[in-house]
């Protein structure tokens, strides 16, 4: 008999959050913090109604060693994640260099022009007036256009005209600045562009993300390893017919 009351109690209490809310209580705040007591890591929940009444409970997280070996895990597997990360954009150069110059072989094959056709699928945000770019300090309108022929063109103030590809989210600025080397940016959440350093940005006025990682993103576990794909191979003797 006893043991069936405290078993009433018990489902009573459980029942207590659904009951305020089937009377139309609703969380105004729900709070969760971490406490420490005796050596062991506890999770603390709070949550408060429109009510007046609110709900506390604590869940062992674990000792303290076992908190740090998480926390450890967690940096661990960050600093893999990034140097990944870091690998993979160290090839993306010259495996834009590449497409660039499979284009010739692709267009003798088809007559048809692969870095044309993507300007006309993706170029059409860049077409938009008011890009800016931002590189340190400085801050320099871009504007884009489209020739003639099909070929993507940038200009930045102060700069010469020059050839641009975009390759759905990543986009190439062929000489850029006048330093003979091109710039590689690449599609942020948001619409805006910014280089694998994010010491380049371009964006739109009144757009203001520029950063390309979430915000308040926790940190990720290392990926699985993939498996590496061989990169086509070139053309013999590749002809760049833009420049």
């Amino acid at each position: 008999m006893k043991n069936t009351a405290l078993f009433i109690s018990i489902f009573i209490a459980a029942l207590m959050p659904l009951f305020a809310f089937s009377q139309g209580a609703v969380a105004t705040k729900d709070t969760t913090w971490q406490v420490a007591d005796n050596g062991a890591f506890y999770e603390v929940r709070l949550v408060e109604y429109s009510n007046g009444e609110s709900n506390l409970n604590r869940r062992l997280i674990g000792d303290t060693a076992s908190v740090f070996r998480g926390y450890l895990a967690e940096f661990e597997a960050a600093g893999n994640r990034m140097a990944n990360v870091a690998n993979e954009a160290r090839t993306n150069h010259k495996e834009i260099r590449e497409i660039l110059q499979r284009r010739d072989s692709i267009l003798a094959k088809f007559n048809r022009d692969i870095t044309d056709t993507m300007t006309a699928k993706y170029g059409g945000p860049l077409l938009t007036s008011g890009w800016v770019v931002y590189e340190d300090t400085a801050a320099l309108d871009v504007v884009f256009t489209v020739n003639a022929q099909g070929q993507l063109r940038y200009q930045i103030t102060g700069y010469p005209v020059r050839n641009a590809f975009v390759i759905s989210r990543t986009l190439r600025l062929q000489n850029y600045k006048a330093t003979g080397r091109p710039l590689d940016i690449y599609a942020a959440p948001g619409g805006n562009w910014g280089s694998a350093d994010d010491r380049v940005r371009m964006r739109l006025p009144g757009n203001q993300g520029l950063n390309r990682a979430g915000a308040g993103k926790s940190l990720m576990p290392a990926p699985k390893t993939q498996q590496t794909i061989p990169a086509p191979a070139k053309p013999k003797n590749p002809k760049s017919k833009k420049q």
